[in-house]
């Protein structure tokens, strides 16, 4: 399992790739909680080229906290055109549909979800 720690170590690693345009992030069943989620946030905030994101988190721990860390994140990709998001499987509360409902709004350019 990536858990938590191993995600920061991934996100550290793909901030270094200041011209990604496509990323999918295949993070299903690793045990990922709300401060893993807090790192995929801050990498997804400075990922300023992105248009085309496949975030996959399903089968995890996320909660209302992690939503609203993704979801900031998210907000920032301007340039983001296709997202392709999997929560299932979460303790997602509506707290948390409210922040991803923010987050999404910010994404103009988006055509395809």
């Amino acid at each position: 399992m990536i858990g938590d720690k191993g995600m920061e170590t991934v996100t550290k690693s793909l901030s270094k790739l200041t011209r990604i345009h496509d990323c999918n992030l295949d993070l299903y069943e690793t045990g990922l909680c709300d401060k893993g989620a807090k790192n995929i946030g801050l990498f997804l905030a400075e990922a300023e080229t992105l248009r085309t994101l496949g975030l996959f988190l399903g089968n995890n721990r996320l909660e209302s906290m992690g939503i609203e860390h993704i979801s900031a994140g998210l907000g920032k990709l301007c340039k983001l055109e296709k997202l392709t998001l999997d929560l299932a499987t979460n303790e997602i509360e509506k707290e948390a549909m409210r922040y991803l409902s923010d987050g999404l709004k910010g994404l103009k350019g988006l055509l395809e979800l």
